[in-house]
């Protein structure tokens, strides 16, 4: 058969066609923003306009949004003698594979000041437990290949629920609905009108955002004070966590326990993944620090890691012995969240812990590194004076 036979012709064509399809959704695809839920879009825009000063990043759940001052941290910082400009790229919902995506884009900005990262640390866990915004633009926005690859990795490694439902069914669910957000992704599925509505915006998104305001990035550098927001949802977990002290006063008892226990190092699901983040980070000349914030339960995975080798850097203030004052009823605002006056003594808190870290073994994030070994040690003592060493 030869090449202009009308098989050849049409097969051409088709290849053609497919070549031409590919290299189009390619391009468009550099003009779909980041989703705007919760804030993601505005922050990112926000640090890509206005970023350039900032030489420590945040990055986690609702439980980072609500919970790091910025400003606070960094006012600690320089009292301390070690200044820094940071901001809170926390935003609500967020899971360890997201975050990871989040990553990625806040890399790609290449700030020039930017020296440390700090993540909310997790298990990579890569179950769906909320079918309602399983295919939220979210969700769809992080399922890039690799995102999706190291998701189903870490669902094959995930143990079975304990909820009455056959294993298989469990898995080939969430297996399937992870390929559908990445056709979705790929094909730029439900993104053509944010995509046009970006393009023809008159301001950034962060000045147009509807989830934070101008003051919350400018003034606020990304944080958001719960006992300041005037939200339904917000507003009705607090009073339902006000009902039932008692609930949450139950939980903190045996947090203590739950953080000294010996857990494998299976129970991360996907090792080979944040071994891979750590060295993105290190391999752009930052310094990776994960941390867990004080919330309802104990997770000792982190501390289990940092003791392996396998965390460069890990604070853990998941311990209400080390931290009573972030457990106290008045400085919540539900068993999950601070509320203002928790987060301005969690920032406290955050930049003793910093100041006590040792230097970085790459040499990465030098504005750490940069403080002298004498007011580490100083500052370390104040830290420990908050309780026992929890294992961290």
């Amino acid at each position: 058969m030869g090449f202009h036979s009308p098989l050849s012709r049409t097969i051409a064509g088709l290849g053609g066609f497919v070549l031409a399809l590919f290299v189009t959704e390619l391009a468009l695809r550099q003009l779909v923003p980041a989703p705007a839920e919760y804030g993601l879009e505005a922050k990112l825009s926000y640090l890509a306009e206005a970023g350039g000063d900032f030489d420590t990043i945040f990055i986690g759940s609702s439980r980072v949004a609500y919970g790091v001052d910025a400003v606070a941290f960094d006012e600690h910082m320089a009292e301390l003698g070690a200044p820094t400009r940071s901001f809170n790229m926390g935003v609500g919902g967020m899971t360890t594979v997201e975050a990871n995506q989040v990553l990625s884009r806040v890399l790609a900005l290449e700030l020039p000041a930017l020296r440390t990262v700090v993540l909310e640390f997790g298990a990579w866990d890569g179950r769906i437990y909320d079918r309602k915004n399983a295919l939220s633009n979210r969700s769809i926005g992080w399922h890039t290949p690799g995102n999706t690859w190291q998701a189903l990795v870490a669902l094959g490694n995930t143990p079975l629920p304990r909820r009455q439902e056959h294993p298989l069914t469990w898995r080939l669910g969430d297996f399937v609905t992870h390929f559908d957000a990445l056709a979705r992704n790929l094909f730029c599925v439900g993104a053509g009108p944010r995509t046009v509505a970006g393009l023809v915006a008159s301001e950034p998104a962060w000045r147009r955002d509807k989830w934070l305001t101008v003051a919350d990035l400018e003034e606020r550098r990304g944080f958001q004070d719960l006992s300041a927001i005037d939200d339904e949802f917000r507003v009705r977990g607090h009073e339902e966590f006000l009902k039932r002290p008692g609930k949450f006063t139950r939980r903190v008892a045996h947090i203590p326990a739950q953080i000294r226990a010996q857990v494998p190092l299976a129970d991360h699901h996907n090792l080979q993944a944040l071994a891979a983040q750590i060295g993105r980070i290190e391999a752009a000349g930052l310094r990776p620090i994960y941390f867990t914030p004080p919330g309802k339960l104990g997770q000792p995975l982190g501390r289990c890691l940092h003791a392996a080798g396998r965390l460069p850097a890990y604070l853990a203030f998941d311990d209400p012995e080390r931290y009573p004052e972030l457990y106290a009823l008045e400085s919540r605002n539900d068993a999950v969240h601070l509320n203002g006056l928790g987060a301005a003594l969690f920032a406290e808190y955050l930049a003793r812990e910093f100041m006590a870290l040792p230097p970085s073994s790459n040499g990465s994030g030098a504005a750490l590194d940069s403080v002298p070994a004498a007011a580490s040690r100083a500052n370390g003592s104040k830290a420990s004076d908050a309780g026992p060493e929890s294992g961290n």
